[in-house]
């Protein structure tokens, strides 16, 4: 808390030129708001900057808290991002845990799973369809399309972060990986 971001900002540059000159292959930052004492940048704008510094790796938010976002934003982002990699985004998906976190946003915790659940199936659909349709519990789309499919087919693989059994069996429904907590 309170430390100069300006020098951990090019320390995390530094990294990632390191890693990919060291033959890593991937490279995925977290999301969490309202982290206090903890400081933190945002994962979508932050893999945007370390995009050009990261060419050729994967790349992608290792994880989006789901539930607290909207799913079309999510989509678009993450087609942008995987346009911005040539093809190669990961995206990593979880419901979040911090309660503190649903409540600033004004997102009921007990909602989690069925956001997470709709959201995916919203993703996937404007990734996948020309014209979306989609009148869900917490989102309607009608009629519309993406602003833009990512170059991956389908779109960039979602991996779902979990600890528990169901949350693993989740994953294996609904996502193309389990994500498994580090």
């Amino acid at each position: 808390q309170g430390a100069d971001l300006a020098p951990e900002l090019a320390n995390l540059i530094e990294q990632v030129r390191v890693a990919k000159a060291s033959g890593l292959a991937s490279l995925m930052v977290g999301q969490h708001f309202v982290s206090t004492p903890l400081q933190m940048f945002q994962a979508m704008p932050l893999l945007a900057r370390l995009a050009a510094e990261a060419e050729g790796m994967r790349l992608g938010p290792g994880l989006l808290l789901l539930p607290l976002l909207n799913p079309v934003i999510v989509a678009e982002e993450c087609a942008t991002l995987d346009w911005l990699t040539g093809g190669k985004a990961i995206i990593g998906l979880g419901l979040g845990y911090r309660k503190e976190e649903f409540d600033s946003i004004g997102i009921p915790f007990k909602e989690r799973v069925p956001r997470f659940v709709e959201g995916v199936e919203l993703i996937r659909k404007l990734w996948r369809d020309d014209t979306v349709e989609h009148r869900g519990r917490f989102h309607t789309v009608s009629g519309v399309p993406a602003s833009l499919k990512p170059p991956q087919a389908g779109g960039p693989p979602l991996w779902m972060a979990g600890d528990v059994e169901v949350a693993v069996k989740r994953a294996a429904r609904l996502c193309d990986a389990w994500f498994a907590s580090p």
